[in-house]
């Protein structure tokens, strides 16, 4: 008995070792550029990008002579943002506008009990950005002029990230909470029910989205 618990115990403070020493390592991607727009050297780039924070996890010339780069470590992000210059050019350097952001999925009952401002501030310090509910639509009013449906919480939220890589765990407290990937909901036409573009640039005739007939798109018998 007593081995069993001195290996859970082990496991336990495994987690959170991963969980508070992990977070120092997620890396950023950022864009590197010149000033003047001018082309600039990948020998030059790679020398000056290595003297300043250390090799990094992958650098990447991309389109209008800029550089996407990818960051090891937070001690590497904040060198970098110090550097305004390479050679006698100066040098623009800031995170990236969308790749440094993901959303995962996180079920926790204590979170129906506490407002949205509150569980922000509380999770702050481990880069969470947003919280977003998912709710469950209830069953009709009994009141037959009261045609809406009440909505009831899931215990699941939607979590954003200012971060490029997804965490595993999520600290509540005193609790490690398991983080899942967000699949967000696929884009699909209002017109012709397909999938893969929006109602605005669908050319093909419009459809009933419970059988399909175009005959008619509404107040279908089917």
């Amino acid at each position: 008995m007593s081995f069993l618990i001195d290996t859970q115990y082990a496991l336990f403070i495994q987690s959170i070792q991963f969980v508070f020493t992990d977070r120092e390592l997620f890396t950023m991607f950022m864009v590197a550029k010149a000033e003047d727009g001018r082309f600039i050297s990948p020998f030059l780039m790679h020398k000056v990008l290595k003297q300043t924070a250390g090799e990094m996890e992958k650098v990447n010339q991309i389109r209008d002579f800029k550089y996407l780069i990818k960051t090891k470590s937070t001690a590497q992000v904040d060198k970098l943002l110090k550097l305004n210059s390479i050679g006698d050019r100066k040098l623009i350097l800031e995170p990236h506008p969308f790749l440094n952001t993901c959303r995962g999925v996180v079920r926790c009952n204590a979170f129906n009990y506490i407002e949205d401002e509150i569980i922000l501030k509380e999770l702050e310090d481990q880069k969470v950005t947003s919280i977003e509910r998912i709710l469950m639509r209830g069953q009709q009013s009994k009141d037959e002029k009261d045609t809406k449906k009440e909505f009831k919480n899931t215990g699941l939220f939607i979590i954003s990230f200012n971060l490029c890589e997804l965490p595993k765990k999520l600290t509540v407290g005193h609790e490690l909470i398991n983080i899942k990937q967000y699949y967000p909901r696929p884009m699909q036409c209002k017109q012709c029910h397909r999938f893969g573009h929006k109602q605005a640039k669908c050319d093909k005739q419009p459809v009933c989205s419970n059988c399909s007939s175009t005959s008619h798109t509404d107040n279908c018998s089917s």
